[in-house]
């Protein structure tokens, strides 16, 4: 391998080459990939996102924006079915208060796969939905609930203060395409 220095070329050889290779991964490794608990026991990080998702589904079966949003991360980002992403907690709100609006919701969300890496756990759900629509006005007919099940993949950040909060969240139905 050669290196083009001011003056020159330096011939670097391959057992150097390789040294510098070995030593950047041991270093990559001994910094733990930027995770401040890397000592930490999995079962009992995966336990803490789990009480994390159902925390994060009692909130939405609240139908209280406020409960929903504190479970949510400030940057955090949901890929809605048929819509463009909304970014930020305060857009989710804002698009979660339109959705309570007009129905009562209730969730259910099972994870089916859990990776975890530092700071970052990486989840693969199934869920079901059942939408009630609020009926505001006693003479117009309508209503019903809507019944939907699908999958979803959530990703949670485990934030300064040592929660682990809703960064991205993306799902779709089972149901086929209209």
């Amino acid at each position: 391998m050669d290196r083009i220095v001011a003056g020159g070329v330096v011939r670097m050889g391959r057992r150097l080459t390789c040294a510098v290779a070995l030593l950047a991964i041991v270093g990559s490794m001994a910094c733990g990939f930027g995770s401040r608990r890397s000592a930490e026991d999995p079962a009992a990080v995966r336990a803490a996102v789990q009480r994390a998702l159902e925390g994060y589904v009692a909130a939405i079966n609240s139908n209280k924006v406020e409960q929903w949003s504190a479970a949510l991360a400030d940057d955090v980002v949901y890929l809605v079915p048929n819509q463009h992403a909304i970014v930020g907690k305060d857009a989710v709100s804002a698009w979660a208060a339109r959705y309570l609006q007009e129905v009562t919701t209730h969730w259910t969300k099972s994870m089916q796969d859990l990776q975890l890496s530092g700071e970052w756990a990486v989840g693969r759900y199934a869920y079901t939905a059942s939408d009630s629509v609020i009926i505001r006005d006693p003479e117009t007919d309508g209503g019903g609930t809507a019944n939907d099940s699908g999958w979803g993949l959530i990703v949670f950040h485990r934030e300064r203060d040592g929660q682990w909060r809703v960064a991205r969240d993306a799902w779709g139905s089972d149901r086929p395409a209209r």
